[in-house]
């Protein structure tokens, strides 16, 4: 089964691959092809870390092409493993190639950590991630997701598996979780979710001073291994925080649509305001997104937040809905030149334009297809993971940690990437262990669906 899981990942997304590079290199209209950018060069993450990785390469610094400053946006991880492929002679191919393989082990870390609850749950689970066209695609780009979905398998499998181990395995998990901050810094949280996993659902077999020497283990080992990197910002940039992605998300996304929501505006009408306000409070006039102008986004975005407090947390978790339910397939099909640009049909509920809504439906047949197919799909799923939460007390103690490990890490993701930029990406990085929890979730709710039609079935004959 493991066999013919990775086979089939791996086959897939090559194929994928192929595809849409000759599709893309051909004058099929893809908007994958720019002056800028070349699938399986996609926009201006994949463009930033491509960049990055031949500055390090040619120059030896870990800085964007053309500018100055050390590179304080993106984690190094990615750009440094580029860089290592490049220096082998490799090309962005390869790279896809090796994310391909990734995709095929991580398959197969789906399958074993659903095990822990029951082989039927990985097995469901596995082939979900495998046929998922969100995966698909992204592992066929110059992206980090495929990557980071791989080494977080990997620390939750070994994580899990550690409870049966020497106390050590919990220092390896620990090295590895650290290691992950490196490629995306979302995951500095998961540490906290693997410690309150391990004392809310303690091994039987160890004290409580075992357990908590390894929770301190684990914590401690992955703050080791990310102190450098803040080290290494304090240093040139008077800081301690990982990267400035945080703030840029709330300086150029967050704040300026909630202003553009109160205000009746466009996001790019409230990002000039915003940046007007940043140039009379920054001495460093400038508006790059580095952490030299951090602190000065960071206190142009709250200064306004702060005027309605309550009104912006209400704004924020609708919007965060996308991060559950949004289809993801439209932003695919418009990259590939399918659909056309639409309207954010969110901001439309949001302002009770019913209106645009019908008109979205009635002008946009195709992309109303894929949203309607995307968000049935992802509510189910997002169905069955809600009822995994409750139906995981039946469990015994090492499915009850497999079970709410998954949750742990999809709930503390959505805390730290949710928000009014949420999008079907931002949940691609979790969606692994959404699919395992729903599956279980989804599993239980059948099984007692059919335990209430026997009873239903059974009351009736014997009133008869």
């Amino acid at each position: 089964m493991e066999t013919i899981l990775f086979s089939a990942a791996v086959l897939l997304r090559v194929g994928a691959f192929l595809l849409l590079f000759s599709l893309a290199s051909s004058s099929s209209g893809f908007l994958f092809s720019s002056a800028t950018h070349m699938y399986p060069n996609i926009g201006a993450d994949s463009g930033g870390y491509i960049g990055t990785a031949h500055v390090l390469l040619e120059e030896g610094r870990f800085a964007s092409p053309g500018e100055s400053d050390p590179q304080s946006y993106l984690m190094p991880g990615y750009p440094l493993l580029l860089a290592f492929i490049f220096f082998l002679g490799g090309g962005l191919p390869s790279v896809i190639v090796l994310q391909a393989v990734l995709a095929g082990f991580s398959a197969v870390l789906i399958f074993r950590i659903g095990a822990f609850i029951a082989p039927k749950i990985g097995f469901i689970a596995a082939w979900i991630y495998v046929l998922d066209p969100i995966s698909i695609f992204y592992a066929t780009t110059i992206l980090t997701e495929t990557f980071f979905i791989f080494f977080t398998l990997l620390c939750v499998y070994l994580f899990l598996r550690a409870h049966k181990s020497a106390w050590w395995e919990m220092v390896v998990v620990g090295f590895l979780l650290g290691l992950l901050v490196y490629i995306r810094p979302n995951a500095i949280v998961f540490p906290a979710v693997f410690m309150g996993i391990m004392l809310v659902w303690k091994n039987s077999l160890w004290t409580w001073r075992q357990t908590i020497l390894r929770a301190v283990a684990l914590g401690a080992t992955a703050f080791l291994i990310v102190f450098p990197w803040m080290l290494r910002n304090k240093i040139l940039f008077d800081t301690w925080d990982l990267t400035a992605v945080a703030t840029i998300q709330w300086y150029m996304y967050n704040a300026p649509l909630y202003y553009a929501y109160t205000h009746g505006g466009t996001h790019s009408e409230a990002l000039e305001v915003f940046r007007r306000r940043l140039y009379e409070i920054n001495p460093y006039q400038s508006d790059q997104g580095t952490l030299r102008n951090a602190p000065y986004m960071r206190e142009v975005a709250f200064e306004y937040l702060r005027k309605d407090p309550f009104g912006y947390a209400w704004f924020h978790v609708v919007k965060s809905a996308p991060f559950f339910v949004s289809d993801g397939l439209r932003d695919i099909a418009r990259r590939m030149a399918l659909v056309g640009e639409q309207p954010d049909i969110g901001s439309l509920i949001l302002t009770g334009n019913i209106r645009g809504v019908i008109v979205f439906f009635s002008e946009h047949m195709r992309a109303a297809v894929l949203l309607a197919v995307g968000v049935m799909f992802w509510s189910l799923i997002t169905l069955g993971m809600l009822g995994a939460v409750v139906a995981g007390r039946v469990l015994p103690i090492a499915g009850k940690r497999t079970l709410y490990t998954c949750i742990g890490i999809v709930f503390i993701t959505m805390l730290v990437a949710a928000g009014p930029n949420a999008n079907a990406r931002y949940r691609l990085s979790v969606s692994p262990f959404m699919f395992i929890a729903a599956s279980y979730g989804l599993a239980h709710l059948r099984k007692w669906i059919n335990y209430r039609t026997i009873i239903s079935h059974e009351s009736g004959i014997l009133e008869t």
